[in-house]
């Protein structure tokens, strides 16, 4: 994990720790993304897949796959869950927030290089589409424009 990206990590686990119910924050570059939802009863954290990853230069690898396993990523569960995810239960300690962020933001480092793609971070109600501003997405795009 980059220096700037792991300063993000506390800055965006006090992010999720109080992640409102039906919020989600969205991190997508090059056709892959990252992603953390509120649930009513957990924290889901997801991740591509080979299951919505179009074009060969973008599907994981078997290695890439094995990679996700052993950092605590479980395999895609159709029809509910397309991409790597996991979940944490409510109430979420600082311990758990944490490694979900340096989860989020070790894939977001795997992300293709950005070229003229910026890190588009975004955070809504996925009920009625209500923007949710968080510090952690100003934070975390400007440390992957910089980097």
């Amino acid at each position: 994990m980059s220096t700037k990206l792991k300063q993000m990590s506390a800055l965006l686990a006090v992010d999720l720790v109080n992640l409102p119910e039906h919020f989600v924050v969205i991190f997508r570059r090059g056709g892959k993304y990252a992603l953390a939802r509120g649930a009513v009863d957990c924290l889901v954290i997801e991740t591509s897949s080979n299951l919505d990853l179009e074009g060969g230069d973008l599907q994981l690898s078997p290695s890439d796959e094995a990679s996700l396993q052993a950092r605590g990523w479980h395999a895609p569960n159709p029809p509910w869950v397309l991409g790597w995810f996991r979940k944490l239960p409510w109430p979420l300690s600082g311990a758990a927030a944490l490694s979900a962020s340096e989860m989020l933001i070790d894939v977001i480092e795997m992300f293709p290089a950005p070229s003229d793609e910026p890190l588009e971070v975004v955070a809504f109600d996925l009920r009625n589409n209500e923007p949710l501003d968080l510090e952690s997405m100003h934070r975390i795009r400007a440390a992957c424009q910089d980097g």
